[in-house]
């Protein structure tokens, strides 16, 4: 008898990963900045700052849903502490996994300290779920009827 369950490999990006371009771009010319060291503010505007956000602008308004609770509209902001959830999900967007509706684990500082990790995936119908390690579904809608907010 052969055992036929397979591992499953999900692959693993941290949001510095998005900045590999510019570095190299330099490569040589400076030193890159250590970004790991940065406050959570300073990287939010430098994520800003290099368009990084901008993805979201051909997909329309942003929606969330909290473990399948009604939608509301999604508004990064240090008061709510979301700030983490923009910058993963403008990364994830952003990648090849996307297209392939595949899953990705993305990672990234969170604004009230730590590290936020999550497992991203785009369904058919367009929208982006994720999945914390604790169990928490957040799913991002996007209405391309109605302007994005970034």
């Amino acid at each position: 008898m052969s055992d036929k369950s397979e591992a499953i490999y999900i692959p693993q990006l941290s949001i510095f990963s998005r900045y590999g371009l510019y570095d190299r771009m330099g490569d040589g010319y400076c030193d890159p900045p250590n970004r790991r060291e940065w406050s959570f503010d300073t990287l939010y505007d430098d994520w800003t700052t290099h368009g990084f956000f901008n993805v979201f602008r051909d997909l329309g308004f942003i929606t969330v849903s909290y473990n399948g609770l009604p939608y509301i509209d999604f508004v990064p902001a240090a008061e709510y502490a979301n700030r983490h959830q923009a910058l993963t999900l403008s990364c994830f967007l952003d990648t090849r996994y996307v297209s392939n509706n595949e899953q990705v684990i993305i990672t990234s500082p969170h604004e009230q300290g730590g590290e936020f990790s999550a497992t991203f995936q785009q369904l058919e119908c367009g929208d982006v779920i994720y999945t914390t390690i604790n169990g928490k579904i957040v799913r991002f809608h996007f209405d391309k009827t109605h302007p994005s907010q970034s």
